[in-house]
């Protein structure tokens, strides 16, 4: 869970907090937010939130759901939460995973992706 405050002169806002969106995501040892980063990272005129995942498993699913292939545990990820005019947006992120379209490099097991957002 990450808690956004924001500062200025004598005051302290709360901006925020998240969760990993899915909850059938969230399990011990995923590091949620463990690196936080500010940029736009998509085409809207606002400030996007970057929150990195590391030890996320990126599990490939064969036939149904129960059958899960763990086979890229800790392989990471990053998810991105928009900020429109009124906030960062709670809504689903976008979600970015090496090996998926636009991202460079391979997932493999380990690999900690989103260790280090920017």
């Amino acid at each position: 869970m990450v808690h956004l405050i924001g500062g200025g002169a004598g005051s302290l806002t709360n901006l925020g907090m998240f969760e990993q969106y899915y909850s059938s995501d969230r399990l011990p040892g995923d590091a949620f937010g463990s690196s936080l980063a500010f940029g736009k990272y998509n085409s809207g005129p606002y400030v996007d939130l970057a929150l990195g995942i590391p030890g996320e498993d990126d599990i490939v699913v064969t036939g149904n759901t129960a059958d899960r292939d763990y086979r890229y545990r800790d392989a990471g990820r990053i998810d991105v939460r928009s900020g429109p005019s009124s906030g960062l947006s709670g809504s689903a992120p976008q979600s970015f995973s090496q090996g998926a379209a636009n991202v460079n490099g391979t997932r493999e097991a380990g690999d900690a992706f989103g260790l280090g957002a920017s």
